[in-house]
């Protein structure tokens, strides 16, 4: 019976010790760039990019350079204006966005690490399939809106009398999932602490956010457009600790 109890400990201990070797946390923050798409029914197209933020963090296993992680983000997207000439139907790139609903993704990563200058140096690709939800959701209704030269501030009434713009947003569904492409590189301190920077492409299975736009033109005019966001590009900094020190 003692031979067997310490047995069972010992496999226990060795079996903590390999399994500990290999785990990390880490947090991540940085640039959110969502890519947008504006067609209307003039046949004028546009491309645009916001500027929004990400912040998360995330737990991982790593044996023998190859690694995989989970976590939990939030994502924070901006909307950027578009600038609309009411005499010629010409559409161009604003200056101006505004703050989007959040939404919250986990990821599950696969990577593998290649290390250079003795183990301090590493590059790490990885690909990811990501769950994103959007809490904002709400089937058939609006979850944000813009618009210029309104009839009145706050509201979503066009003025009649002359040129306006209203834009409504909405999430296409609470559930989206998106794969997604990094690669971090960074520096190993003291075998158990990374410091990276890490640049992501992510490509949503559907569009994640879309709007109908309406150009009401003092002549009477109207031009109707869509815009949808069909993908996004993450430039992150992050920190990861080792349970074990690295070989």
């Amino acid at each position: 019976m003692k031979k067997s109890i310490l047995t069972i400990a010992v496999l226990l201990f060795a079996f903590s010790s390999f399994s500990q070797g290999g785990f990390y946390a880490g947090y991540e923050n940085g640039g959110l760039f969502d890519k947008f798409q504006y067609v209307n029914d003039k046949g004028n197209t546009l491309w645009q990019t916001s500027i929004g933020g990400i912040l998360g963090g995330y737990a991982g296993y790593k044996i023998e350079g190859y690694s995989v992680e989970t976590g939990f983000y939030g994502l924070y997207p901006a909307v950027p204006f578009v600038d609309y000439n009411y005499n010629t139907g010409e559409v161009s790139k604003s200056n101006g966005m505004g703050s989007g609903d959040a939404y919250f993704m986990v990821p599950l990563r696969v990577g593998k690490e290649f290390l250079f200058a003795k183990g301090k140096l590493f590059v790490k690709p990885q690909v990811s399939f990501n769950t994103i939800y959007s809490p904002d959701y709400t089937k058939g209704k609006s979850s944000m809106g813009w618009g210029e030269n309104l009839e009145l501030p706050g509201s979503l009434s066009h003025n009649t009398t002359g040129d306006s713009t209203i834009a409504k947003g909405y999430y296409t569904s609470f559930w989206n999932f998106a794969l997604e492409t990094s690669i971090a590189a960074g520096y190993r301190i003291k075998k158990r602490i990374d410091i990276y920077i890490k640049w992501s492409y992510s490509a949503y299975f559907r569009p994640l956010y879309y709007e109908n736009i309406t150009h009401y033109s003092g002549t009477g005019q109207t031009v109707y457009a869509t815009r949808v966001n069909v993908n996004a590009t993450l430039f992150q900094i992050g920190l990861n600790f080792y349970l074990k020190k690295q070989q």
